[in-house]
């Protein structure tokens, strides 16, 4: 678990819980505020919409398994 110190908290700009900022890799890119809903599918969305990954990223679901 991250906790935030107030200067660490102060120079992100996080003011309340919870606070989810995306930090991409690499020293010049700034983090992305999340504001989206907390289920995968809308993780994914913003994941893809602020082209961090692609649909060939996400792996194909699992196949059904049927029992004999």
């Amino acid at each position: 678990m991250f906790v935030c110190t107030r200067d660490l908290c102060g120079q992100f700009g996080v003011r309340g819980y919870p606070t989810l900022k995306f930090f991409p890799a690499g020293e010049s890119k700034k983090p992305i505020d999340y504001n989206g809903q907390r289920a995968v599918a809308d993780w994914t969305n913003f994941l893809k919409t602020n082209n961090v990954i692609t649909d060939a990223d996400i792996p194909a679901p699992a196949a059904d398994k049927k029992e004999l």
